[in-house]
């Protein structure tokens, strides 16, 4: 399965502190703001999302189209950024995986990168908006 969107709703996102936003900037074309369904958490100086398709509660980002020539560049870049990566050891923080995405009135399918740890003890970011919180 694949997307030629991304999701991003943290240190990728464009005005947020510790953003590593050059890696979406130069890859990808601007959609717009967009929602998720599920639970934001602070795990440190970075944000991880749950994903709940039956929840409520939304987490905010932004969604960008990948453009075609750079995919698998920008995704290998991506991969290893958020160490889930073959290069690193299981099991990993973070888990890619395809979801909708909220735009307006629009649903799009978007890679995301998932939180894959317990969550116990975590800050759970109510807003579920990490630009808000920096």
């Amino acid at each position: 399965m694949r997307s030629s969107y991304i999701f991003v709703y943290g240190t990728l996102r464009a005005k947020v502190k510790e953003s590593q936003h050059t890696l979406i900037k130069q890859y990808t074309q601007y959609v717009g703001i967009g929602f998720v369904y599920g639970s934001l958490y602070n795990i440190s100086w970075y944000p991880g999302v749950v994903l709940d398709k039956k929840s409520k509660k939304r987490v905010y980002g932004e969604i960008y189209r990948i453009k075609r020539a750079f995919y698998y560049k920008l995704i290998r870049q991506l991969d290893n950024y958020e160490e889930c990566s073959s290069k690193f050891p299981k099991p990993h923080e973070y888990q890619r995986v395809i979801t909708n995405a909220y735009l307006k009135r629009r649903k799009i399918r978007v890679w995301i990168y998932q939180y894959n740890l317990d969550t116990k003890g975590l800050h759970l970011i109510e807003s579920g908006d990490f630009g808000k919180e920096k």
